[in-house]
């Protein structure tokens, strides 16, 4: 089953309609004079429900571009910056003496938090724009990395004219697949400071686009893959967490690339926090957690697209060995039995007493919670011959959440399948990388291991890699970009 994009709700038939439109604002819809409209805008906007304000406004803008009525959507934009927070927001910007960046995300992740922190300490002045909700524990820990955060529309236009508004001296935008509108419309929007890009997954890399297609729309699949070649050519700078050899293929296939540096988000001194060692210290019982999202078992998540789809398999060979496995979920999107896109886990937690799911927790949090399991697991069960992802997914990725693990000290079991990020953990020896089919007897291996020793080298490896010590990097490439003649 294809994967389709929200459409607009039944009830926006009723909302958009010329008669509903009339009543709502006392008076005829204007016919021509541009500030008339403006002001009409206004009207029908304030008091709109949130959950169809901004379908409303998007279908608004789009029957305005059509006829011929731009400077309408511009004006009404326009209005909006001097509306409080937003106002407030820009003003402070405008109002830093240090350099400033901000940070441009949907929904942010710990990523472009734990970024933000080490440049703070650096003496820049980090601000984040937003476009939807976040959990309030988060949002707890974002404000105090950032000198100001804004959540405004979910609207693109909205957000590009923002961002042009703000007077930062940096750019930096969280890019997250099939979204990539989001940086390329920015890229395309701002022109007079440096906008730098942040890729996760990369849709090219992903897996072969026939194969996409038969997941997604075509139609989102081109969009997608059209603006990530914009963001790979145009944007000042982009940030990857991929192998080297990922950009031999990406210069490839887009035929030129801007400045690319790869950045992870390394371990944190903020977050470190190696508690008082494993529970299994005091009851012999060894525990694996798993720290992130998972994905819904359903036909919108093939396993041959999928890796993840094989964390239950896994966690089910773990247990058979007599280990216990939990799973710290994202705190941006809570678990809960009654929602059946999670059904299976906790089916499979109700036979499985020593398999738990536990709500996710804030930044400042995770890594002590983490602390007392003895491995961070980013394993799955991939039998051969199912995936039908590309090279760019397994052989040259990094897990992100392997950096979470090591900021609470523990040691990582990898899948040796994830070629790059196997050597990584194996060539630092802070953990181990097994094969899919290494899983059911992986108890053999773990009774061998000097597990003090791996605790051990994780520190030290944070000690050496760690954001501290890594921002600098990322600082000298937004200082050359702002030293560009514009």
């Amino acid at each position: 089953m294809k994967k389709s994009f929200p459409a607009p709700a039944e009830q926006l038939q009723e909302v958009m309609s010329r008669t509903y439109l009339e009543k709502r604002v006392s008076g005829p819809l204007p016919a021509s004079n541009s500030q008339q409209l403006v002001t009409w805008l206004i009207k029908l906007l304030l008091g709109l429900p949130s959950d169809v304000l901004a379908s409303v406004i998007s279908r608004l803008c789009a029957q305005a571009v059509t006829s011929g009525k731009e400077e309408t959507v511009t004006e009404y934009f326009d209005s909006q910056l001097e509306v409080q927070p937003t106002a407030q927001f820009l003003e402070a910007i405008a109002a830093e003496k240090s350099p400033t960046v901000l940070f441009v995300a949907r929904r942010p992740y710990f990523t472009i938090l734990r970024e933000a922190l080490h440049l703070r300490d650096l003496g820049w002045k980090c601000y984040l724009l937003h476009s939807l909700p976040i959990n309030e524990d988060v949002q707890r820990s974002l404000d105090e990395a950032f000198a100001g955060r804004l959540q405004t529309a979910n609207h693109q236009l909205f957000i590009e004219r923002l961002v042009r508004a703000a007077s930062a001296d940096i750019v930096h935008v969280q890019c997250w697949m099939f979204d990539y509108i989001l940086g390329a419309g920015i890229v395309r929007a701002v022109t007079d400071v440096p906008v730098v890009c942040e890729f996760y997954d990369v849709t090219s890399l992903y897996a072969d686009e026939a194969f996409l297609k038969t997941n997604w729309e075509a139609s989102a699949v081109d969009l997608d893959l059209a603006m990530e070649r914009i963001i790979f050519r145009e944007a000042d700078a982009v940030v990857t967490r991929f192998a080297p050899e990922a950009l031999v293929e990406l210069e490839a296939r887009h035929d030129h690339l801007t400045e690319v540096i790869q950045f992870w988000p390394y371990p944190s001194n903020h977050y470190i926090n190696y508690g008082t060692g494993p529970a299994s210290a005091s009851d012999g019982k060894m525990r694996f957690v798993f720290a992130g999202g998972v994905f819904p078992m359903n036909n919108d998540h093939p396993s041959e697209l999928f890796p993840g789809r094989g964390l239950l398999p896994a966690a089910e060979k773990l247990l058979k060995q007599g280990y216990a496995v939990d799973v710290l979920h994202d705190p941006n999107r809570p678990l809960s039995p009654a929602d059946a896109t999670y059904r299976a886990y906790f089916e499979f937690a109700d036979l499985h007493p020593e398999f738990r799911l536990l709500n996710g927790l804030p930044a400042d949090k995770v890594a002590g919670a983490l602390s007392e399991y003895d491995f961070g697991m980013i394993l799955f069960d991939m039998p051969a011959g199912v995936l039908k992802t590309r090279a760019g997914l397994l052989d040259w990725g990094i897990g992100t959440k392997l950096f979470t693990y090591l900021e609470a000290g523990l040691p990582v079991i990898v899948n040796r399948e994830y070629g790059y990020m196997a050597k990584i953990i194996e060539d630092n020896d802070i953990g181990i990388a097994v094969s899919s089919g290494e899983i059911e007897s992986v108890s053999n291996r773990i009774s061998a291991l000097d597990l003090p020793n791996l605790r051990k080298n994780v520190r030290c490896y944070n000690e050496k890699h760690g954001m501290s010590s890594e921002i600098s990097r990322l600082a000298e490439l937004y200082n050359g970009l702002m030293s560009w003649d514009r």
